[in-house]
């Protein structure tokens, strides 16, 4: 077995090479969704296409689950005991356990939801593409960014979706065709779920430790903070397609779904460069805190990336969406411009929120300022779209993110005349 663990720290390679080689990675992806989300939305229509969204984001809910903040939590343990073989493994087959034991329950919940739906055409949606759960369990994606081997990670990711593909060129054709679209996505969840296993075995972990009771309580405590922050953020982001379906017509879902998927690959730079930064954010927690402008100016190429984006968006949006997707999608056009203004405001919540809060042990601030706007964009999001549909829906979406930004600005500012980031004061999960 190939044994890849590192004797010291993970290679120092630099930050513009990994990003360059995380970001051509990254453009390949984009390619997938322009491929298939456009003829998905030619062949199912506004309102099937809006159906096909609802069920991704019930899915993105599980995912949700079994990911359960591991992502950060565990991914900073993991860049602090790289090397260190033992600890390593210990920590891996307690977070795998952890997540199994999250699978499970989102299974039980999915068998469920058929059990009381067993007619729904949703129910249908969702189980067929449940294999993409498995495979955010079976996937080491945490490990790997602990490790900095995103650039191997990204690429067997890329393989995964890229094989959904092919199944939906040939065999989705008309509005009938909804479950097929469902079967071609969880294809690739099973896929995804096969290179996880490949590559954990590449990485030459010891073999699985006995289930220790104090090590799943201690994963589930450390990620508990973190799960709730992206349960926060998941009230704005996969609950709004799910809410929106429950206060306007079909067509409508499908308009904000498709301006989201287009901002979604737009903003999707500004989480790889978070990727590339955070290891060594966590490794510099014992550093003493300065001011706001030199988070932001030490975070820069983060705001470049959001301005990239803003630019892109905006200008883009009358000659890409309509070129994409359809002109009967134009409508979309407005909605991804108003949401455009978010990447503007996202890098300042990923500098402050990420980079410092969570990279220094500060998770339930980070979690309550998500939790918090999430909540507002429940009360905010069925009132403007009923109102004003799709358009509305992308207003409650930018204010959510200005709340969650302001509210970390104003956290950093607070705790740092506080003196609460000092050396001698204590660090909180």
């Amino acid at each position: 077995m190939a044994l890849i663990l590192a004797s010291q720290r993970p290679s120092k390679m630099s930050l513009i090479r990994k990003f360059a080689s995380l970001a051509v990675l990254h453009g390949a992806t984009l390619l997938l969704p322009l491929l298939m989300y456009p003829y998905l939305s030619r062949k199912l229509g506004p309102s099937g296409f809006g159906e096909f969204a609802v069920s991704q984001a019930i899915i993105q809910y599980f995912i949700l689950v079994v990911d359960y903040g591991f992502n950060l939590s565990a991914t900073r343990d993991a860049a602090l005991l790289a090397g260190k073989k033992n600890e390593l493994t210990r920590l891996f087959w307690s977070v795998f356990r952890a997540k199994a034991a999250l699978v499970a329950l989102s299974a039980a919940t999915v068998i469920g939801f058929i059990f009381l739906f067993p007619d729904s055409q949703l129910s249908h949606l969702v189980i067929l593409q449940f294999p993409l759960v498995i495979g955010a369990w079976l996937f080491p994606l945490w490990l790997m960014q602990g490790l900095e081997k995103l650039t191997e990670a990204s690429t067997l990711s890329i393989i995964a979706r890229a094989s959904a593909v092919p199944i939906v060129f040939m065999l989705v054709d008309d509005e009938g065709d909804l479950v097929w679209a469902a079967l071609s996505f969880g294809a690739s969840g099973i896929l995804l779920a096969a290179f996880g296993v490949f590559m954990t075995w590449r990485i030459g972990l010891g073999p699985a430790t006995p289930a220790s009771r104090s090590d799943l309580k201690e994963r589930l405590s450390q990620g508990w903070p973190l799960f709730l922050s992206s349960a926060g953020g998941s009230l704005y982001s996969a609950t709004n397609i799910v809410l929106l379906r429950l206060v306007v017509p079909g067509a409508e879902v499908g308009y904000f779904a498709a301006a989201e998927k287009l901002r979604t690959a737009a903003i999707g730079l500004i989480p790889i460069m978070t990727n590339v930064l955070f290891p060594s954010s966590a490794r510099r927690i014992d550093e003493d805190a300065t001011s706001f402008l030199h988070q932001l100016t030490t975070h820069s190429p983060i705001l470049v990336v959001g301005a990239l984006a803003f630019i892109g968006m905006i200008g883009g949006a009358p000659i890409f969406l309509p070129l994409l997707f359809g002109q009967e999608m134009r409508p979309a056009v407005l909605v991804l411009q108003i949401m455009a203004f978010s990447a503007l405001v996202i890098p300042v919540s990923h500098i402050i929120g990420i980079q410092f809060f969570v990279a220094r042990g500060y998770n339930r601030h980070f979690s309550y300022s998500l939790i918090g706007a999430g909540v507002i964009n429940l009360i905010l999001l069925p009132l403007l779209s009923f109102y004003f549909k799709a358009n509305g829906a992308a207003v409650s979406l930018l204010i959510t993110e200005i709340i969650i930004a302001l509210s970390l600005v104003a956290l950093f500012r607070k705790m740092t005349r506080a003196g609460a980031f000092s050396h001698n004061a204590p660090r909180i999960s």
